[in-house]
């Protein structure tokens, strides 16, 4: 599980390990994306659908059978400069297939401070933000992966509190906690 920035966390992270991923249903229509997604094992969700149990169980089936299943808890991308809840109920299939939680944190960096363009969030098309990271020099994006977290005994809020705080510390050390403070 990990913070979620930009499509590009996608083949980022699948170059470092063999993995599937867990993604809103409407990108099963995207055109390539779509189609590669499909071919790479993605698991699809449709939000609001009231099928949260069946993909519950497709993704305890998964882990089961000794997948590695790549989620971003947060529901969605943010720019980077903040970290968004983690949803607990998407914990519920490591609790069950009784599997270790692996967070992971991704900044994307240019010239030392957070990417400006790097982040794929709001009403951005893939297109724009293509020709928007190829007309800039190259930024850096750092990938920690953090100590796993097991998953046995816990209930799926807390699991997912721990996970969402391994990140954040990861990230931003205490100084998202200063500056909310201020």
């Amino acid at each position: 599980v990990g913070n979620h920035v930009s499509w590009t966390d996608i083949p980022l992270l699948g170059m470092l390990a063999p993995l599937s991923f867990l993604s809103k249903a409407e990108v099963r229509t995207w055109p390539v994306a779509g189609w590669l997604a499909l071919k790479a094992g993605t698991l699809f969700i449709r939000r609001g659908a009231g099928d949260s149990q069946l993909i519950r169980r497709q993704m305890t089936q998964h882990l089961r059978n000794d997948l590695d299943l790549m989620i971003f808890p947060e529901g969605t991308t943010t720019d980077g400069h903040s970290l968004r809840t983690f949803h607990g109920r998407l914990m519920s299939s490591a609790i069950d297939a009784g599997v270790a939680v692996q967070p992971i944190a991704i900044r994307y960096e240019r010239g030392g401070d957070l990417d400006p363009i790097a982040p794929f969030v709001g009403d951005d098309d893939l297109l724009s933000h293509l020709l928007r990271l190829f007309a800039q020099p190259r930024g850096q994006v750092l990938i920690q992966v953090l100590t796993p977290i097991a998953s046995t005994g816990k209930e799926r809020a807390a699991l997912a509190f721990e996970a969402q705080e391994a990140v954040r510390l990861a990230l931003f050390g205490e100084v998202e906690e200063v500056r909310r403070a201020a």
